[in-house]
Protein backbone atom coordinates (compact mmCIF):
# COMPACT_ATOMS: atom_id res chain seq x y z
CA UNK A 1 0.00 0.00 0.00
CA UNK A 2 1.30 3.43 -0.94
CA UNK A 3 -0.02 6.58 0.70
CA UNK A 4 0.53 8.72 -2.36
CA UNK A 5 -1.54 11.67 -1.09
CA UNK A 6 0.85 12.20 1.84
CA UNK A 7 4.03 10.89 0.26
CA UNK A 8 7.06 12.79 -0.90
CA UNK A 9 6.34 12.03 -4.57
CA UNK A 10 2.97 13.81 -4.55
CA UNK A 11 2.92 16.48 -7.25
CA UNK A 12 0.65 17.86 -9.95
CA UNK A 13 2.77 16.20 -12.62
CA UNK A 14 2.54 12.80 -10.89
CA UNK A 15 -1.24 13.28 -10.52
CA UNK A 16 -1.48 13.50 -14.31
CA UNK A 17 0.90 10.58 -14.92
CA UNK A 18 -0.96 8.29 -12.53
CA UNK A 19 -4.39 9.39 -13.74
CA UNK A 20 -3.46 8.87 -17.39
CA UNK A 21 -1.76 5.51 -16.93
CA UNK A 22 -4.28 3.85 -14.59
CA UNK A 23 -6.30 0.87 -15.81
CA UNK A 24 -9.25 1.78 -13.57
CA UNK A 25 -9.92 4.67 -11.18
CA UNK A 26 -12.08 4.64 -8.04
CA UNK A 27 -12.58 8.04 -6.47
CA UNK A 28 -14.88 10.77 -5.30
CA UNK A 29 -16.20 13.90 -6.95
CA UNK A 30 -13.05 15.92 -6.53
CA UNK A 31 -11.03 17.68 -9.19
CA UNK A 32 -8.79 14.63 -9.52
CA UNK A 33 -11.68 12.55 -10.90
CA UNK A 34 -11.50 14.57 -14.12
CA UNK A 35 -7.98 13.38 -14.97
CA UNK A 36 -8.51 9.65 -15.59
CA UNK A 37 -11.69 10.13 -17.58
CA UNK A 38 -9.95 12.73 -19.74
CA UNK A 39 -7.50 10.02 -20.78
CA UNK A 40 -10.21 7.38 -21.32
CA UNK A 41 -9.60 5.50 -18.07
CA UNK A 42 -12.84 3.90 -16.80
CA UNK A 43 -13.98 5.39 -13.49
CA UNK A 44 -16.17 4.49 -10.55
CA UNK A 45 -17.07 7.69 -8.69
CA UNK A 46 -18.67 7.49 -5.25
CA UNK A 47 -20.86 9.94 -3.35
CA UNK A 48 -21.86 11.57 -6.63
CA UNK A 49 -24.03 14.63 -5.97
CA UNK A 50 -23.25 16.80 -8.95
CA UNK A 51 -26.25 18.12 -10.81
CA UNK A 52 -24.14 19.78 -13.44
CA UNK A 53 -21.35 17.29 -14.18
CA UNK A 54 -22.41 14.17 -16.03
CA UNK A 55 -20.75 10.81 -16.02
CA UNK A 56 -18.43 11.24 -18.98
CA UNK A 57 -18.45 8.00 -20.91
CA UNK A 58 -20.27 4.74 -21.15
CA UNK A 59 -17.36 3.16 -19.28
CA UNK A 60 -17.79 5.37 -16.21
CA UNK A 61 -20.09 4.48 -13.33
CA UNK A 62 -21.18 6.38 -10.29
CA UNK A 63 -22.68 5.66 -6.89
CA UNK A 64 -24.92 8.56 -5.88
CA UNK A 65 -24.77 10.01 -2.41
CA UNK A 66 -27.95 9.43 -0.46
CA UNK A 67 -29.78 12.71 0.07
CA UNK A 68 -32.26 13.46 2.84
CA UNK A 69 -35.26 15.72 2.89
CA UNK A 70 -34.10 18.22 5.50
CA UNK A 71 -31.92 17.50 8.51
CA UNK A 72 -32.75 14.02 9.75
CA UNK A 73 -35.56 13.59 7.25
CA UNK A 74 -36.24 10.53 5.10
CA UNK A 75 -33.82 9.52 2.37
CA UNK A 76 -34.99 10.69 -1.06
CA UNK A 77 -35.85 8.04 -3.60
CA UNK A 78 -33.89 8.14 -6.85
CA UNK A 79 -37.00 9.45 -8.62
CA UNK A 80 -37.13 12.35 -6.12
CA UNK A 81 -33.36 12.85 -6.28
CA UNK A 82 -33.49 13.24 -10.05
CA UNK A 83 -36.67 15.32 -10.12
CA UNK A 84 -36.69 18.90 -11.32
CA UNK A 85 -37.04 20.78 -7.97
CA UNK A 86 -34.09 18.90 -6.42
CA UNK A 87 -31.83 19.23 -9.46
CA UNK A 88 -32.41 22.98 -9.95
Amino acid sequence: VVDYARGRYKSQRMDVILGASARFFVGVTSGLCHLPTTFGVPCLLTNWVSNSLPVYSRHDRFLPKLLRRGAGGPVLSFAEWLSRPVRD
